[in-house]
């Protein structure tokens, strides 16, 4: 045989060194790999252990509510605890979107999502079930929904059963003990039987549930204020040429209320001469909550009695409109 010529061997030698760094670079590429999908992995399911926990602390509440408390309960009540719950869904739904899960926990991720999007479901539609039996007291159409967002409630447990049983295959993966996440159930399984027709006859029991609307001018304010005085029963105040008054309003309903006029009229009670007309609007008031407006600069007369007027204007169905006037006399003392 005769002697390989040195080019050959030199490019022999470069053809091994061209694979050898091959293989070392998708080498190391794979474990880089490995190690990013792990890393994932485990801040997937480190997020799925603090969503599950709050679950946890929502379902518990859910179950009490659903079991012993919606005979007692207001709108109030309602609307806090399911706007709650939908808003710590939705929370967690954002945040487990963020998250790159390898495929080696697509399947947990799906049926975790999927557990989370059921019961965000069917507690939205339990909810607008049980506030529109509220307010019909005799149609069956509320009964029906609440059944199905029952049901849509149940679908979310057993789907968290088959994440927790699909967790316990990603140990391997992971390399660490994921320690225990807590069994879920929104659905009460035991206490009262639950279902549309009991808590339909629940909410339509509990006075407080059903809608109504109440907005009320609650006290009348001025600036400056009362001497301590009085004038034929009349608060007085120091002398001044201005005064400014405060109408607080509040909304004693439990539904949310847009648009509410406030007018305010000043005038001299003797011969009941206009001094002042003044109006502003509160864009919304939420139910329980008041909003305080201010009208400046008010002409008055020394010696005189006067009287403030506030009104808030009546909503639909207000239940109450004597408590939308208000009315307060002042006398302004002379100055000295």
């Amino acid at each position: 045989m005769f002697p390989e010529p040195p080019r050959y061997r030199k490019r022999r030698g470069r053809l091994y060194a061209l694979i050898a760094v091959t293989l070392l670079t998708a080498i190391a590429l794979v474990f880089t790999n490995l190690r990013s999908d792990r890393a994932d992995l485990r801040e997937f399911v480190d997020l799925a252990k603090v969503s599950t926990l709050e679950q946890e602390a929502l379902a518990a509440d859910f179950r009490d509510f659903l079991n012993f408390e919606i005979q007692g309960a207001d709108r109030d009540r309602i609307s806090t605890l399911f706007g709650g719950i939908e808003t710590s869904i939705q929370n967690s739904l954002v945040d487990l979107a963020e998250v790159a899960v390898p495929a080696s926990g697509a399947n947990s991720e799906a049926l975790f999502n999927e557990a989370l999007e059921a019961w965000l479901a069917g507690s939205s539609a339990l909810e607008a079930g049980l506030l529109a039996a509220a307010d019909d007291a005799f149609s069956p159409i509320p009964i029906i929904a609440i059944d199905n967002a029952l049901t849509e409630i149940r679908v979310g447990d057993r789907l968290y059963e088959r994440f927790l049983l699909s967790v316990g295959d990603l140990r391997t993966d992971l390399e660490m003990d994921i320690g225990v996440m807590p069994l879920i159930a929104y659905a009460p399984s035991s206490g009262l039987v639950v279902s549309g027709e009991f808590l339909a006859a629940a909410v339509r029991g509990a006075g407080e549930v059903a809608a109504f609307h109440d907005v009320r001018v609650n006290q009348i304010e001025l600036e400056p204020g009362f001497t301590g005085g009085d004038n034929d029963g009349v608060g007085v105040l120091a002398f001044t040429e201005l005064v400014n008054t405060r109408v607080v309003v509040s909304n004693a309903g439990n539904l949310p209320e847009t648009d509410l006029i406030v007018v305010v009229r000043v005038t001299t009670l003797a011969d009941g001469l206009n001094v002042f007309n003044g109006q502003t609007t509160i864009p919304s008031l939420e139910p329980g909550a008041s909003r305080t407006v201010e009208f400046f600069d008010i002409p008055v007369v020394e010696g005189i009695t006067h009287q403030v007027l506030a009104i808030v204007t009546s909503v639909v169905d207000d239940i109450d409109t004597d408590n939308n006037t208000a009315t307060l006399p002042f006398f302004v003392q002379a100055a000295s």
